[in-house]
């Protein structure tokens, strides 16, 4: 059987190389996934074994600043880079498949002449514009490109790189059959990264903060990863108890009385929300393209930084999110309290937003590049 090799550098990126993954056919290829961040979750889930397994560094895979390169690399950089290159020396496929950025090119096609697909999902020329020297490097080391959006597509085409474009599969198989939050919902999205636990206490203090004049619910979106006793250690010293419950895990305050659930059905919670207050990567733009009205903040994290937000926000058309520019956590109360009162939030199913990038890729793929 043809072995097909899989490189990803990301939660997200995971996310969209199992989606590619099931449009192509399981029983197609022997796929060998090699998620150069975190644990492969995704690929767990399609019953393969992940051929790496790392931890996520400080910085997230965000290396903004000199003090996030220096932090990541006092935590093992290095030697989770030469285990990365030990990996992807030992392991041979007929062909390869990219989700990521150019660094995980570049580490995809060292010393090898594989044939390549990449999807560079890192960025777009909506917000972080590609350097030519990067194009360039495209150009050289991948026969087929899928960029995630119309301009980049154009920009590639213009720069000679070999693009095709048929949507982009981050928002692919969004789907549930919730119904609708009554009163309405609002999903907090802490994130996926080590951060996310801080994200959720800084929610948690802002939510009792709210001066509402109407009712709303709130509900966690939790990756898998986030478990009942690290919550529950995190907020100990906080007027908050968290304990499990039939859908996941229930956080409840006393004075004032507030309840706020936590579910690790993503897509169940988006469907039932009418407004997404998000500090998460992939999540968020599922969420936007959802067209849900999204609200971040400045958080605790590189995930959740200002200038990740303000890229991460023109990167979907027709939508209008809303960037708090604050990390204090009365501010983003008093702010968020005016959001929810002044706003109205018009609420779709997803199944209005379902689209199927990854089938198309699929076939192109068998008809230009599977030969």
């Amino acid at each position: 059987m043809t072995t097909l090799r899989v490189i990803s550098n990301g939660y997200g990126e995971d996310a969209i190389a199992a989606q590619l993954i099931q449009a192509i056919g399981l029983d197609a290829l022997d796929v060998q996934p090699i998620p150069l961040v975190g644990d492969g979750r995704s690929y767990v889930t399609l019953g393969l074994t992940p051929q790496l397994v790392q931890g996520v560094l400080p910085s997230g895979g965000f290396l903004r600043r000199f003090s996030d390169i220096f932090r990541d690399l006092r935590s093992g950089l290095l030697g989770q880079f030469l285990n990365q290159r030990r990996v992807l020396s030992t392991t041979h496929g007929a062909y390869q498949l990219v989700v990521g950025d150019v660094f995980a090119l570049l580490m995809a096609t060292w010393r090898t002449t594989m044939p390549t697909v990449f999807f560079p999902t890192a960025k777009s020329e909506r917000a972080i514009p590609h350097y030519a020297v990067e194009c360039q490097l495209i150009r050289a080391n991948a026969q087929l490109v899928f960029p995630r959006d119309i301009e980049t597509h154009q920009r590639f085409q213009s720069a000679r790189v070999p693009s095709r474009f048929f949507g982009n599969p981050m928002f692919d198989g969004m789907a549930s059959d919730a119904p609708k939050g009554d009163p309405p919902m609002v999903a907090l999205l802490p994130g996926s990264r080590d951060e996310a636990v801080s994200n959720i206490r800084m929610m948690l203090t802002i939510v009792s903060k709210l001066t509402l004049e109407s009712s709303f619910q709130f509900v966690f979106s939790l990756s898998n990863h986030i478990q009942l006793p690290e919550l529950q250690a995190a907020v100990a010293d906080l007027p908050w108890t968290v304990h499990e419950h039939a859908t996941g895990i229930e956080c409840t305050l006393s004075e004032p009385p507030l309840t706020v659930r936590g579910s690790y059905q993503f897509y169940d919670v988006l469907q039932s929300s009418s407004v997404v207050i998000g500090l998460a990567g992939t999540a968020n733009e599922q969420a936007m393209h959802a067209q849900r009205q999204l609200i971040s903040f400045i958080g605790m994290g590189p995930q959740s930084s200002r200038q990740r937000f303000r890229e991460q926000h023109q990167l979907i058309d027709g939508v209008s999110p809303i960037l708090i520019d604050s990390n204090d956590v009365d501010e983003i109360a008093t702010q968020l309290s005016h959001c929810l009162n002044t706003h109205s939030f018009p609420w779709t199913p997803l199944s209005d937003h379902a689209q199927s990038s990854a089938r198309y890729i699929a076939a192109c793929l068998r008809q230009e590049f599977f030969i």
